[in-house]
């Protein structure tokens, strides 16, 4: 959570504000707060830390997701409210247990003695059970403000649409996990209820919304995994050849179809835990294969997804004993994570029974099945790990065989690259370049038969190199 983003959501009257909310900057022009703050209007004033009021229109209102008020808004300010504004990391919650989160808004209470508004940042503790069922996530408070007959019904009026974090730390960056939309009484401590993350990002308007104003796809990310997952985005653009890295995910995935799904439908069917190592020379495609499946589990049927952390994980493996929905792991590199990937195995074999089923996808660049190597070591390991590799599933990605496929892919690349191409280059080269999607077509043809060929990273490479020979300021 960044102070300089906490936005006050101001209601004009006809001479002065009425009242106001709470929210938080997504994007330089793009404000999230909640839908009840700006009931009846269609516009509004927000105001950063430091800033000054800026117009807003309401360009989204939630609606409702199973039956549960989804009581959240967009704003979109004329002009930029504050600049730059790195995009934010989303969360949810995957397992029952507590969690501290920072949260902070414009509540009346916190009012300096004049009326100006003032910041308010209780301590806080997110209950993921409590109100689960309508789809609402519970924060209780270490303590409140007692009620004063002379300000608002409720000393947090004003808190309402503050963007609730958790995941602080050393177990990562705060992700954006709920929004505050209401103060509950009658429970002996102060407690809120927040809509959470995930009823916005169900709908595609939303997710639309946020994506064109902030230049990223949002992606829920599990709160209680940080530390053991790696982060779903951020990967940052920084030179050309940083366009080629699979978690830049800039050209679109191509072809695999058959073991696509072959991995969707059938390995991920069922219950229990169930291992498939996929293999290949580097650059033949399959870390983004691996992506590829995680996003369709993830969007079409609601599973968590992750990476895990090839730094190592700091976390507890335990979590994933608890986590309360179908999970998929990947370990990329395997062959040199056998001591991680060990304790990861001890933790899932002794899950209790009836938990939901967790999938984990390894990649390698071979499986060395001559005695010594790593996946004859990994299964020999321990008991656990001899329970969960007898019957993995394996499978050699194959190289792009036909003609026609290889060209297609090609062609997409350097569509896909194109577009993003000046997001790569120095200011100066990005303005003396222009744009590069019209010179897609002063490519020359290529010939992409050779066996070189037949690795994706190769296609990607070559349709990057061509791209840039098509300007003499970026000609290698």
């Amino acid at each position: 959570m960044e102070l300089g983003r906490i936005a006050a959501v101001l209601l004009p009257g006809e001479t002065a504000y009425t009242g106001n909310g709470s929210g938080y900057l997504l994007g330089p022009r793009l404000v999230l707060t909640a839908r009840h703050v700006v009931a009846g209007r269609d516009a509004c004033d927000v105001q950063v830390p430091g800033g000054s009021p800026v117009r807003c229109s309401v360009v989204w209102r939630g609606g409702h997701l199973d039956g549960a008020d989804v009581d959240a808004a967009l704003l979109l300010a004329d002009r930029d409210v504050r600049a730059p504004v790195a995009p934010v990391r989303w969360g949810r919650l995957v397992t029952a247990r507590q969690q501290p989160c920072d949260v902070a808004g414009y509540p009346d209470a916190a009012r300096r003695a004049g009326g100006a508004l003032e910041l308010e940042q209780p301590r806080a503790v997110l209950s993921p059970a409590s109100g689960a069922l309508s789809h609402r996530y519970t924060v209780e408070l270490a303590a409140a403000p007692p009620p004063d007959p002379a300000r608002a019904p409720s000393p947090w009026s004003g808190q309402s649409g503050a963007a609730l974090f958790c995941g602080t730390g050393a177990r990562g960056v705060p992700l954006l996990t709920g929004v505050v939309v209401t103060d509950v009484t009658g429970w002996g401590v102060p407690r809120w209820e927040a809509v959470p993350v995930y009823a916005l990002l169900a709908d595609p308007a939303f997710t639309e919304l946020v994506t064109r104003h902030t230049g990223t796809v949002p992606v829920g990310e599990p709160v209680d995994l940080q530390g053991l997952i790696a982060p779903a985005g951020g990967w940052q653009v920084r030179s050309p050849a940083t366009l080629l890295d699979q978690r830049a995910e800039v050209v679109r995935f191509h072809g695999r179809a058959g073991l696509l799904r072959e991995l969707a439908e059938d390995w991920c069917a069922g219950e229990g835990v169930r291992l498939a190592v996929l293999t290949g020379p580097g650059g033949a495609g399959k870390s983004r294969l691996a992506r590829e499946l995680s996003a369709r589990m993830r969007d079409r049927h609601g599973w968590v997804c992750g990476a895990l952390d090839d730094r190592g994980p700091d976390g507890d493996h335990g979590v994933l004993a608890e986590v309360d929905r179908p999970l998929l792991l990947v370990a990329d590199y395997a062959e040199v994570r056998i001591p991680q990937l060990t304790a990861l195995l001890t933790v899932l074999d002794r899950r209790p029974a009836g938990r939901p089923p967790v999938r984990l996808l390894l990649t390698a660049r071979g499986r060395g099945d001559d005695t010594g190597g790593w996946w004859d070591q990994l299964r020999t390991r321990t008991r656990e790990t001899r329970a969960l590799t007898f019957d993995a599933l394996h499978r050699e990605l194959p190289p792009l065989t036909g003609l026609s496929d290889r060209d297609d892919h090609y062609r997409a690349a350097l569509g896909d690259l194109a577009r993003r191409l000046p997001d790569a280059l120095p200011r100066d080269l990005r303005a003396a370049t222009g744009d590069w999607t019209a010179r897609v077509a002063l490519v020359p043809g290529r010939d992409v038969s050779a066996p070189e060929y037949g690795s994706a990273l190769t296609l990607h490479m070559t349709a990057l190199t061509d791209l840039l020979s098509t300007h003499p300021a970026t000609r290698p």
